[in-house]
C-alpha cells in the first residue's frame, strides 16, 4: 500500500507541475458545436482550474487521494498516469484520450519525429488512411462522436468495443467497466455530457482510471486538465451523463468504449 501511495503521489505531482507550466493558455468559455467534444465560441478567456461541484470529488483532495489508495479496481491508474496527455485544443478530448490509452497499452505506434521514437502523439495520431473516417480538420472543428473515435482507435490496431448508452444499462456499464479496471491490459473511454456531470461545457471524452465500490464512484482522468482535475463521480451520475445524445443528431448516442490490444 505504501509503495502504491508514493507512486500515486509522485504521478499527481508530475501532472500538477505539467498543468501549471505547460502551454500557458487560459481556458475558454465553451459551447457544443456538435455535442461531440467541446469547441471555442469566441467567448471571453477564463481562468484555469474551475471549482468542482459538491457532487464531485477531486483526485488531489485528501478524500480523492484516499479513494485512490483504497479503490477496488485501479489497475489502469498508474499506466494511464504514466502516459497521460491533456488535449491540445478544445476539440481534441477524444484524440488525447486515445493517445493516452494507446500508449498505456503499449500498442505499436508510428514514429514521432520530434522524439525520434515510436510513440503516439496528438500530432501523429492522424494517418493518411484515417481520412475516410475523420480527418484532423474536421476534428479540430467538430470533435468526434463515440463511433468515430472507436473507428480511429481500430485503425491503429486496437481491439475496440463500442457501447452506445441506448443499447446498454447502468448495471451493464458498471459490470464491464469494473472488470476492465481490474485488468491493465485494457482501458475504458467514456463519452458524456459535462452539464449532466455537474461541470461546465458539453460533450466530452476522457479515460476511466479506477473504481471504488464502497463510494460507488468512478475516477475520470479528465484530459482537459486546463479546466478540471481528475474527479471521482458517482456511477449513476456518470451513467446519466453518458445516456445523452448529440445535440445536432438525436440518433447519435454517447456512451463508452473498451480498448485492448488486438492479440488479447
Amino acid at each position: 500500500m505504501t509503495h502504491f501511495k508514493n507512486n500515486v503521489l509522485s504521478f499527481l505531482s508530475l501532472i500538477l507541475i505539467t498543468v501549471s507550466c505547460s502551454q500557458g493558455y487560459a481556458d475558454k468559455t465553451q459551447s457544443e458545436p456538435s455535442a461531440r467534444s467541446e469547441g471555442y465560441t469566441g467567448a471571453p478567456l477564463r481562468e484555469r482550474s474551475l471549482p468542482l461541484a459538491k457532487e464531485l470529488i477531486g483526485l488531489t483532495t485528501p478524500e480523492g487521494e484516499s479513494l485512490a489508495y483504497t479503490a477496488d479496481a485501479r489497475a489502469d491508474l498508474l499506466p494511464l498516469l504514466s502516459f497521460f496527455q491533456w488535449q491540445q485544443t478544445t476539440t481534441f478530448c477524444g484524440i488525447a484520450s486515445a493517445v493516452t490509452v494507446l500508449n498505456a497499452l503499449k500498442i505499436s505506434a508510428p514514429l514521432a519525429a520530434q522524439y525520434n521514437y515510436q510513440v503516439f502523439t496528438q500530432d501523429n495520431f492522424f494517418q493518411p488512411t484515417d481520412r475516410k473516417m475523420a480527418n484532423r480538420e474536421d476534428v479540430e472543428k467538430n470533435g468526434l462522436t463515440l463511433s468515430q473515435l472507436g473507428a480511429l482507435l481500430s485503425s491503429h490496431g486496437a481491439k475496440v468495443h463500442i457501447y452506445p448508452s441506448n443499447r446498454t444499462s447502468l448495471e451493464q456499464f458498471k459490470s464491464i467497466a469494473i472488470e476492465n479496471l481490474k485488468n491493465k491490459n485494457d482501458s475504458i473511454i467514456v463519452n458524456y455530457n459535462r452539464k449532466i456531470a455537474f461541470q461546465e461545457g458539453a460533450g466530452h471524452h476522457s479515460p476511466l482510471a479506477a473504481y471504488h465500490s464502497k463510494a460507488d464512484r468512478f475516477l475520470i482522468l479528465d484530459v482537459a486538465q486546463h479546466k478540471y482535475e481528475p474527479v471521482w463521480i458517482r456511477s449513476e451520475d456518470l451513467w446519466n451523463a453518458m445516456h445523452t445524445t448529440d445535440s445536432t443528431d438525436a440518433n447519435i448516442w454517447r456512451g463508452f468504449l473498451s480498448v485492448a490490444k488486438n492479440n488479447l
